[in-house]
């Protein structure tokens, strides 16, 4: 779940044993970019993890101000 659209790529929960908590994503998570491309919006991010279903991405959260990579 994301915060609103006018706000940063914020995660504001994640579902026990979903993927994103499989990939290691925490709530207050900020997504940086899927596979090394950024977003312009909360939606532009909606949009292209809608078209990936099933598929491995490399994630960069900002966590706590230090930028971390997940697989």
């Amino acid at each position: 779940l994301l915060y609103p659209s006018n706000a940063s790529q914020v995660i504001a929960s994640v579902e026990e044993n979903s993927p994103a908590a499989q990939a290691g994503l925490e709530s207050g998570d900020i997504i940086l970019a899927i596979d090394e491309q950024s977003f312009a919006s909360t939606q532009d991010l909606i949009e292209q993890i809608k078209k990936m279903p099933g598929v491995t991405a490399s994630v960069l959260i900002d966590r706590n101000g230090s930028k971390t990579a997940l697989p």
